[in-house]
């Protein structure tokens, strides 16, 4: 059995990331978010006759906790690294990860969002493969196959297809709907507003590195 863990900051796209994984054969896809510690716990037994798990990371996991002491990184980093787990870490664009934040949440945290990003790229070492969640909106079928490559698992629908192969007697509670892939959501429409020069230029470091577009002051 092969395990699948997903990480990455809040309202990068973990969610459907993992609600994606449904499209492929002999895989359980865990409903709930599960810690570092009890997704390397789980055994055979505990899943069924299931050729991989797929696990998405609990608000406390690295990547996605800008709340971490050093050693909480060390710690799920060894965990994960030992296990020989499949960690697959989900990025999106920090103005609209802020945004998303502050519309679902009424939380305003830009820096949530860089420290995510920092633990990302100095603690790389155990991540097989980075997402884009623009991707997984653009040009799923190509995140797909990547994800082929990387397990070695077979497809019974293409990510293309979501979200027509979810059972709707998986619908969450408070009105959580599974809707079709969107190609509009991928634009940054979100300031971030941050008041020290320092700050703004570091979340637009953290932008660049990415590979993201920078807007300038004025949102242009």
């Amino acid at each position: 059995m092969k395990k699948i863990f997903i990480t990455g900051c809040a309202k990068s796209g973990t969610t459907l990331l993992k609600d994606l994984f449904r499209s492929f054969d002999s895989t359980w896809v865990i409903e709930d978010e599960i810690t570092v510690n009890s997704f390397c716990k789980l055994k055979q037994s505990n899943v069924g006759e299931f050729d991989f798990v797929v696990g998405k990371r609990s608000w406390d996991t690295i990547y996605s906790c800008a709340r971490l002491r050093d050693t909480d990184i060390q710690s799920q980093y060894y965990q994960l690294e030992q296990s020989e787990i499949i960690v697959i870490n989900v990025i999106r664009d920090g103005r609209n990860v802020v945004k998303s934040l502050l519309k679902d949440w009424g939380w305003y945290n830009p820096f949530e969002w860089m420290e995510c990003i920092r633990q990302s790229k100095e603690h790389n070492g155990i991540i097989n493969l980075t997402v884009r969640y623009e991707d997984l909106l653009t040009i799923p079928d190509q995140i797909q196959n990547e994800i082929i490559v990387l397990t070695g698992m077979d497809a019974n629908y293409s990510f293309s297809d979501y979200p027509n192969f979810i059972d709707t007697t998986e619908q969450r509670e408070k009105n959580y709907t599974f809707r079709p892939l969107d190609a509009s959501k991928v634009n940054a429409d979100f300031l971030t507003y941050l008041r020290s020069p320092n700050d703004i230029e570091h979340f637009n470091k953290q932008l660049r590195d990415l590979g993201y577009n920078v807007w300038n002051s004025s949102g242009n």
